[in-house]
């Protein structure tokens, strides 16, 4: 693409492959995109679009900031160092699963409470409620 960015017909595989960083930067991909089992601290690169499912699980993450912005299938974020979901997009899909992360909040995501699988679930949702409530009346 015009902007140095590629798009794939297909599945990106990069599970597994000692990456400290994406080795390219991605705008759309037909289908799964698994950047799982690597060191990443950043989702710099990743496409914007994924048709399948987006895995950036096990990695070294403390944001979902350049997550992409729709997934189609399901959005795992497993064992990562996440404290909140600020930075990740509209999942269309079976639901974000991000269990095994220090979630302190449930800021950032919007979407379908139902479909969100993460430990301490009903005591994050309360806790997010509260602060909403307090913010409107202050």
């Amino acid at each position: 693409n015009s902007d140095g960015s590629i798009d794939v017909n297909g599945n990106v595989n990069l599970y597994d492959m000692n990456l400290t960083e994406l080795p390219l930067k991605f705008n759309k991909v037909s289908g799964d995109f698994d950047c799982s089992y690597n060191k990443l601290t950043s989702l710099e690169g990743c496409p914007s679009y994924v048709g399948g499912s987006f895995n950036c699980s096990y990695n070294c993450l403390t944001t979902l900031e350049n997550s992409p912005k729709k997934v189609y299938g399901s959005f795992n974020c497993y064992v990562n160092k996440l404290v909140n979901l600020k930075g990740i997009g509209e999942v269309k899909g079976l639901g974000i699963h991000c269990i095994q992360n220090p979630l302190e909040s449930l800021e950032g995501y919007n979407g379908d409470l139902s479909k969100l699988y993460c430990l301490n679930k009903e005591k994050l949702i309360r806790k997010t409620k509260l602060k909403l409530l307090k913010e409107f009346y202050l």
